[in-house]
């Protein structure tokens, strides 16, 4: 067992003896509360969770222990640490994905709600807002309780209503024709390719419908050939054939490219439904 391994097994165990010990550490984790205390401790806790999860092949299980990172203090610190991606990576490489929206919406009239899952600190939100036309409603979804409230105390006077919640229950409870969902800087990649599916379905129920989406893939990934997600890299996350799966669910792919940035394979794509027949897949 080389260093790697070796420590690799140290944190499962004692993440696993945490949770068994200090169950009120798990209590938190489940329910994203930000105490900002042991946060080392609780990352041990969810690594551990995801190393079972990845040990038995259970997507969903996957998918749950990946939510939990993010919903807790142990991603609160991804927030802070890159707190400038915005201006390093969405402007000055990925802001095209908004002018391509700008360009379907222009030739499809009707989009008038724009909800951004995972918002994060909800600048690319702002970008959107500012950007696109028609748009009358704005809403930023996220299942970190922390960032949504200090979101909600910076834009006391603007019009954007940020939410604290699970992106596919609020899309079931709040549906509406004409809403573009986005997805912004990996997010999707914590959806199992079924969740995923189900997103997608959701949001085609109320067409026309667009998703416009900006995810890391594996950088190995043969996606003329892959039809499975599979996970990838040292967070696990799961590697989307999105060309794919859009189509398959019915969804016209307006927009595909491919960036390389700071070594990460990013896939841009718009997904545009209008609530016709789905294609055969490709």
């Amino acid at each position: 067992m080389d260093n790697s391994e070796w420590k690799h097994h140290i944190k499962c165990m004692l993440g696993a003896s945490l949770e068994k010990a200090l169950p009120g550490l798990a209590r938190e984790i489940d329910a994203g509360k930000s105490t900002k205390k042991m946060v080392r401790l609780k990352n041990w806790i969810v690594y551990s969770r995801l190393a079972r999860a990845r040990k038995t092949g259970d997507t969903a299980s996957i998918s749950d222990a990946h939510f939990d990172y993010w919903k807790s203090d142990v991603g609160n610190a991804f927030y802070d640490q890159f707190a400038t991606r915005f201006n390093d990576w969405f402007l000055s490489h990925h802001k095209v994905i908004v002018d391509e929206l700008q360009e379907i919406i222009q030739e499809n009239s009707g989009f008038s709600r724009l909800v951004e899952i995972g918002c994060g600190d909800g600048q690319v939100l702002r970008y959107c807002q500012n950007h696109l036309s028609s748009l009358s409603e704005v809403v930023g979804l996220d299942i970190n309780p922390t960032i949504i409230e200090r979101n909600r105390k910076i834009a006391q006077n603007d019009s954007i209503t940020y939410v604290h919640g699970n992106a596919v229950e609020w899309l079931k409870a709040h549906p509406k024709p004409g809403t573009i969902v986005l997805s912004y800087g990996g997010v999707l990649e914590y959806f199992s390719q079924q969740a995923l599916r189900d997103l997608l379905a959701l949001l085609a129920g109320s067409a026309p419908a667009m998703i416009a989406l900006v995810e890391p893939i594996d950088p190995e990934a043969d996606l003329e050939s892959q039809e499975i997600s599979h996970t990838f890299g040292q967070e696990k996350s799961f590697s989307h054939p999105h060309r794919r799966v859009l189509e398959q669910s019915g969804y016209e792919v307006r927009f595909e490219k491919e960036i390389l940035l700071d070594g990460v394979r990013w896939m841009l794509m718009v997904g545009l439904h209008l609530g016709r027949t789905p294609r055969e897949a490709r």
